[in-house]
């Protein structure tokens, strides 16, 4: 390992002792940080750039992204199961479901627009955290790919079956089939959070954890931190709009109630002004 130094200047002795002592030094810091990591894992909690995770951060987000495509399919099932009482509404369920369509695919173009301008070095991204928020657009580009397939068969598959009494029934089923596998899915995702969240609640008091990622970050300039990981809370206060979605009938009569309020809410401001007074009543 050490360069002789017999028959050298002393500078160049002393250079090369120096170096020894360098390697010995970066040799042994790197022996405590796989220990300190080995400790870390053995408490169930793995290193994903600059946190360190627990296991269910992964499945909750998993689960919870599994309740929003759940959403998804209930909301289109009712909206189907509603387009049955005439021709009207099966003509206007069409063109909502193709307005989805552009949506979904405007959403997909920001979200490629945003994956494409991932600052880039010579040997890929510059840093974990473009790695990681590159993976997590792609993942959510993917998850809006698959929503929009899935409205555009809805479509397909109205406009080559007519709706008929048996459509409507087939409509109805599926929609209370959605529904109940929405409900579950919220219900398993909130589980999974729960727990996620105890468990770093329970880390975070922990001693050997705050000594370890301490001395992991000495000299760090991005100091590692505990989990939860970066869209956890983002994640879960989705999680909390499908529960809040829940104590309402279904979502397609949750968005009329709120527009038969916002039409009540309309009428009595008109009522309350006078005609002459109205801003309803100008040109």
């Amino acid at each position: 390992m050490f360069t002789r130094l017999t028959g050298s200047t002393p500078r160049v002795r002393l250079a090369a002792l120096a170096a020894g002592l360098w390697i010995i030094g970066a040799g042994s810091v790197l022996a405590d940080a796989t220990a300190l990591e080995a400790a870390l894992k053995k408490l169930g909690l793995e290193k994903a750039g600059d946190y360190y995770l627990v296991a269910g951060d992964a499945d909750a987000r998993t689960k919870i992204e599994e309740a929003r495509r759940a959403y998804k399919l209930a909301r289109v099932a009712e909206q189907k199961k509603a387009s049955t009482a005439s021709v009207q509404d099966y003509q206007n369920y069409l063109k909502q479901l193709n307005a989805e369509i552009a949506q979904y695919k405007n959403e997909i173009n920001a979200v490629n627009r945003q994956i494409n301008a991932a600052p880039r070095g010579r040997r890929g991204f510059s840093n974990s955290m473009v790695a990681e928020a590159r993976a997590e657009l792609t993942a959510y580009r993917n998850q809006l790919q698959f929503e929009m397939n899935q409205v555009s068969q809805t479509v397909a598959q109205l406009k080559n079956h007519p709706v008929t009494p048996q459509e409507k029934q087939r409509a109805e089923a599926e929609a209370k089939d959605m529904r109940d596998t929405f409900e579950k899915a919220v219900k398993d995702a909130r589980e999974a959070v729960d727990a996620t969240v105890k468990k770093y609640e329970e880390l975070a008091s922990n001693a050997e954890v705050k000594k370890a990622l301490e001395q992991l970050g000495a000299g760090l300039k991005m100091k590692p931190k505990l989990g939860p990981s970066r869209g956890f809370a983002t994640q879960v206060k989705v999680l909390e709009k499908f529960e809040h979605e829940i104590k309402s009938p279904s979502p397609v009569a949750a968005a009329k109630r709120k527009r038969a309020g916002a039409t009540k809410s309309l009428k009595s401001a008109k009522s309350a002004t006078s005609p002459a007074e109205s801003e309803f009543t100008k040109p």
